[in-house]
């Protein structure tokens, strides 16, 4: 950036700054490391003629960096957890034959693990006890069969996770004394947080009304924690940006970008019928779920994005359309799902202990 050192009539010009890290009295700008937020930065300008001066303050803010496919993000609440940015604007292949297509407007953050019980429990815990949540289920550590708290949690359903995205907005907003905006209603005026998941006559049918657990009123510019749309969740588990190897297809042609064929595990080499470049990412055909990030990762560095858990997406699947919600990568004990373009479901109010979700955000 270009600050001026003179005027007209001969006046002289020199600038100070209240953030000399971010905008330097060159003119230097250095952008926020990604996930630090923007900077607001106060310039002073001082105009001196002939011993006769006055000053003039300028706020500027300086947008953080966010700039590459898979740089990571820490936040915390209560524990300490990673998001990773994806870019937007992207069209790929659907289906576990790429015989269909979606696309992504809008970058955002993923989760780059499946939830842990860790997180999940330290939010529940305050939410629970301190911020008038109730929930249908409390979560399991893994499978239940001796499991770490830094195995997925499990045995919770749609309402339950969704319910908890808010939890985590409003945990975080308490501990960070920050302002992130949740993302699930029951008034479409976005007045009244969506905090009880508790399944009370719908156990097992779904609540059709607006603005109840199975079909809240989502505001779609909210920046707080939510569930990824099963388009961002197969964006997120299929692209390869520039790596043409291993079976990569480019899609559009000619555009440079490189995503995961239908039929493989997400950041497999081979496709599912390889059980050793399966096996490489995933965690499947086992006795149990995992610890989180067992498994290599992605070509975004996300882990378990096959395998592990399956993780519930927020959309309603298209054949069950208002009865039936997406789940996608396949879990611990499954075997022939474990492909990137495989869809299933399954009702809001079903709790499973091959199942949990991973975090999205809007940026």
């Amino acid at each position: 950036m270009t600050l001026s050192t003179s005027g007209s009539s001969g006046t002289t010009i020199t600038w100070a700054s209240d953030t000399s890290g971010t905008i330097a009295v060159d003119g230097m700008v250095t952008r926020p490391a990604f996930g630090s937020g923007n900077a607001p930065v106060v310039l002073t300008a001082t105009i001196d003629k002939n011993g006769t001066n006055d000053t003039k303050a300028f706020t500027l803010t300086v947008i953080e960096n966010l700039t590459l496919a898979g740089d990571s993000v820490t936040y915390t609440a209560g524990v300490a957890f990673n998001m990773v940015y994806v870019p937007g604007g992207l069209s790929f292949k659907t289906k576990e034959d790429d015989s269909g297509t979606d696309s992504v407007t809008n970058a955002y953050l993923i989760g780059e693990t499946e939830l842990t019980y860790e997180l999940w429990n330290t939010v529940y815990t305050w939410a629970t006890t301190s911020g008038g949540y109730t929930f249908a289920n409390a979560g399991t550590m893994g499978d239940g069969t001796g499991n770490t708290d830094q195995h997925p949690v499990t045995a919770i359903n749609w309402r339950d996770a969704m319910v908890w995205t808010n939890a985590l907005t409003d945990y975080y907003n308490d501990q960070n004394s920050s302002s992130l905006v949740a993302v699930y209603y029951s008034d479409s005026g976005y007045t009244t947080l969506i905090k009880d998941s508790s399944d009370g006559s719908y156990a097992s049918s779904v609540n059709s009304t607006p603005g109840s657990f199975d079909n809240p009123y989502i505001k779609s510019n909210a920046d707080g924690f939510r569930l990824p749309s099963t388009a961002e969740w197969s964006l997120a588990s299929r692209y390869k940006g520039s790596d043409s190897s291993n079976g990569a297809y480019e899609y559009p042609a000619s555009s440079g970008n490189w995503w995961t064929p239908g039929s493989y595990a997400s950041g497999a080499t081979a496709d599912n019928t390889d059980a050793a470049a399966t096996g490489a990412v995933a965690v499947y055909s086992a006795n149990s779920t995992a610890a989180v990030k067992s498994k290599a990762a992605n070509a975004l560095g996300l882990y378990d994005m096959s395998g592990n858990v399956w993780e519930w997406n927020l959309d309603w699947h298209p054949n069950y359309n208002g009865s039936a919600r997406m789940f996608r990568g396949g879990g611990w004990n499954n075997s022939a799902s474990l492909q990137v373009g495989y869809w299933n479901n399954s009702y809001p109010y079903g709790e499973f202990y091959n199942s949990g979700f991973r975090l999205s955000r809007t940026l």
